[in-house]
This record gives C-alpha cells, sequence and structure tokens, in this order.
C-alpha cells in the first residue's frame, strides 16, 4: 500500500491513469517506476520518485518496451 500511496502522487489525468493502470496491471507497471524511484546513498529505493517524473512517462516506457521484439 505504501508504494501505491505514493505512485497516486505521479497522475497528471486521474481518470485515464487509473484506467491505464487498471488495463495493464498495477504490478506489472511496476516494474517500469524503478528508473523513476529515487535512490538512497545504499542503493535502496526510497518511496519517492525523481522531480518531474510522471505516470505517462512510466506508460510510455511500458509501450516501448511492448513493441520491441521479443
Amino acid at each position: 500500500m505504501q508504494i501505491c500511496t505514493t505512485t497516486w502522487k505521479l497522475f497528471t489525468n486521474f481518470v485515464y491513469d487509473i484506467s491505464t493502470t487498471a488495463a495493464v496491471g498495477y504490478y506489472r507497471l511496476s516494474a517500469y517506476m524503478l528508473p523513476y524511484r529515487v535512490l538512497d546513498a545504499s542503493g535502496n529505493y526510497l518511496d519517492r520518485f525523481v522531480p518531474g517524473a510522471t505516470w505517462d512517462d512510466e506508460y510510455n516506457l511500458y509501450k516501448f518496451d511492448r513493441k520491441m521484439p521479443p
């Protein structure tokens, strides 16, 4: 639940972002959030995101990855 409560802050268009999350699946998309998470000095992911990151950034990364051949 903690990741989910921090993730909602990335939503810019709440209805669209929730519907894409429901269509794809939160846990599938959560892997695409990692490049946008803040790391501490030990290399651990914090429950914060880099400034300027949006849900669209993560969803576009997911769509790009889907287009790549297996």
